[in-house]
């Protein structure tokens, strides 16, 4: 029977579909068989892109293809009934943080807004306590306000209380010509939101939804036209971390999480061992395999934007490929998850020291298992993602990945390995079908990748050089 893995909550999952990129029309399988590997010419670079980009959220993903093989199906349904209780709850809070809401919007519009907004943009001296009490008071009220029940039960009114919140914190410091102090006054304005929304986590699921989304949102240096790296206040990062491992926390609010911490590597150039800070917190996260299979590729996802190959403090662990190769591997995952892994592989940051051929092998191992799955049924729209995937594991998905110090795709980091190239053209012969046609791979097709892969297993799966990270599964 399969296992339909139910989405983890509406409020839940906003962020992601927030963050979602338009999928794109799939090119022709003959585009893809046609498309150029790291070898050939840039100019033949220009080949239509998949159909899907590096943005796209997971939790909009379609339903799982092959349900996981727990040792218990009863452990695996008893978990996620637990966590969906779990988030009903919570979201069933009414727990405003101001004593009469109605009252005190009344009370920041007569006597904050006005100065509120001008101290925002002009920058008062926070050492002022009138000013920093007026700067708390409207920071106050509008994050809090997605604590008041009235807000959460109308969608438009909690957008609004989003858009004002995020157009506010935009305006920060804007009319302050010096770079330096207009730095450090985001900084205290930002410190003193992220305060403030620390007290929603313990509110119901939209608050903490609210809270978690703004995370991202605390910039200390915005992008501009002078500055393309954006800085995002220092304390968001451990919450981050901290609260993907939050066992006080359901899997529905980590969720959030987990598309926060994709959206903040994807802004910010994070330092080596604040990404390793990332990386062990989800990498803890999906190793709880009896989780939905949404959260799953949030996970994944997240892993996805690392782009530091190992632990630059202590033993040089590739913690990233550690844990996506378990993924790809594990045949108690449901089959979605492990081709976004199998993908995730082909794009994360790497170093000399990571062994394609092994990693490859494993890839075109996994695209044999799929096609025995899609066979049997064809027509089940979860495996057209897969296909991608897949795909994506060895191709870049456009011309600007194919080149640069760490190109996408396994095709393009292992240019003259021919091992490569044939496990890629195996991989094709079942993922062409998965994103093309509800017809079944050919027989003779499936066979053949099978007998591929088990006549070209490589003698030893290490595919680490350093020997630090440990052998793909068997």
């Amino acid at each position: 029977m399969l296992l339909m893995a139910s989405a983890l909550s509406g409020s839940a999952c906003l962020a992601a579909q927030e963050a979602a990129a338009p999928v794109q029309d799939s090119p022709s399988i003959e585009a893809i068989e046609s498309a150029p590997a790291a070898s050939e010419s840039p100019a033949a670079a220009e080949n239509p892109t998949p159909p899907a980009t590096e943005a796209a959220p997971a939790a909009i993903s379609p339903a799982p293809v092959a349900p996981p093989a727990v040792t218990s199906q009863d452990e695996y349904l008893s978990a996620i009934l637990k966590q969906q209780k779990w988030t009903r709850e919570i979201a069933a809070i009414r727990n405003p943080l101001f004593p009469d809401p109605a009252k005190a919007e009344e009370e920041f519009v007569k006597n904050v807004q006005r100065s509120y907004r001008t101290l925002l943009t002009n920058g008062p001296n926070l050492n002022n306590a009138n000013d920093l009490q007026a700067m708390r008071k409207g920071l106050e009220f509008r994050i809090l306000r997605a604590s008041d029940p009235a807000v959460q039960e109308s969608p438009r009114l909690m957008q609004a209380v989003v858009n004002d919140i995020r157009r506010e914190l935009k305006s920060v410091g804007n009319q302050i010509n010096n770079p330096q102090s207009k730095e450090q006054f985001r900084r205290d304005v930002m410190k003193e939101a992220h305060a403030i929304l620390l007290k929603l986590l313990d509110n119901s699921l939209d608050a903490r939804t609210f809270a978690v989304n703004l995370l991202v949102d605390l910039e200390t240096v915005p992008a501009s036209f002078e500055q393309k790296r954006i800085v995002i206040y220092e304390e968001v990062i451990n919450t981050l971390a901290r609260l993907l491992n939050d066992e006080t926390q359901p899997d529905s609010v980590r969720a959030s999480v987990a598309n926060a911490v994709r959206i903040y590597l994807q802004k910010t150039e994070t330092f080596p061992v604040d990404q390793m800070k990332l990386a062990k917190a989800l990498s803890v996260e999906l190793a709880r395999i009896n989780t939905e299979f949404t959260y799953q590729l949030l996970l994944v996802d997240a892993l996805t934007a690392i782009t530091e190959p190992r632990e630059i403090v202590g033993r040089p662990v590739p913690t990233v490929f550690e844990a996506l190769k378990n993924v790809v591997g594990d045949r108690n995952r449901f089959l979605n998850v492990r081709c976004r892994a199998a993908k995730g592989l082909g794009r994360i940051g790497y170093d000399t020291q990571i062994n394609y051929e092994v990693l490859a092998w494993k890839v075109a191992e996994l695209a044999a298992e799929a096609g025995q799955y899609f066979n049997q049924s064809p027509g089940n729209p979860g495996f057209q993602q897969c296909g991608v995937d897949l795909y994506l594991a060895f191709h870049h998905a456009t011309a600007a990945e194919q080149s640069g110090p760490k190109p996408k795709g396994m095709l393009n980091r292992a240019p003259r390995s021919q091992f490569v190239k044939d496990a890629y053209a195996q991989v094709l012969k079942v993922a062409g079908p998965m994103i093309f046609t509800s017809k079944p791979v050919a027989g003779a097709d499936l066979a053949s990748v099978s007998d591929w892969v088990t006549q070209n297993q490589p003698s030893s799966l290490a595919y680490d050089a350093s020997g630090v990270g440990t052998p793909v599964p068997k």
